[in-house]
């Protein structure tokens, strides 16, 4: 019982060290407010993806969690999040002896540019590439829809999130 008592002023101490160290690093969790973009671009308009393309589905939903408005009309928009060259493919990396496709790589890309009210660019081009590959070792491409699109809603989300964080950065 005496050994409890004893280790409970050493235990604190322990955690009052923890709890100085994180603090001095400068350690802080992510705030909504961290998440969000800036006023001024809000209304955004969209161009370059179609609007039943889930990549705009998912980009404006990200964009409307940061607290901008996505809008349809030039006219109004205060900002313009410019998408162009995109690519959604699918490459065969490998086949088997009777010629059947094992291997693939899956690429979601696009170039993405932000342009304020007067065209001026307050972040220029850059592309958003993301790979992603899967084997089907049987040669059925039947048997792997479900992991492509498995694949393909993995990579569009991570390059929502790609670019999302830099329209965060870049525009602060």
């Amino acid at each position: 019982m005496s050994t409890l008592c004893a280790s409970a002023p050493l235990r604190f101490m322990v955690l009052l060290f923890t709890i100085t160290v994180v603090a001095s690093c400068g350690f802080q969790l992510r705030s909504a407010e961290s998440m969000r973009l800036p006023a001024r671009l809000s209304p955004m308009h969209l161009s370059g993806v179609p609007n039943g393309d889930p990549l705009r589905g998912d980009l404006a939903a990200a964009l409307g969690e940061s607290g901008v408005t996505v809008t349809e009309s030039r006219e109004t928009a205060q900002s313009f999040l410019v998408l162009s060259r995109r690519e959604n493919r699918r490459r065969v990396l490998a086949v088997n002896a009777q010629g059947r496709a094992i291997e693939y790589e899956m690429i979601e890309a696009v170039t993405v540019e932000l342009l304020d009210r007067e065209r001026n660019v307050l972040l220029p081009e850059y592309r958003v590439v993301n790979e992603g590959t899967y084997s089907d070792p049987t040669g059925d491409p039947l048997g792997k829809a479900g992991e492509q699109q498995l694949l393909r809603d993995n990579a569009r989300r991570d390059t929502v999130q790609q670019i999302m964080t830099r329209l965060r950065y870049g525009t602060r």
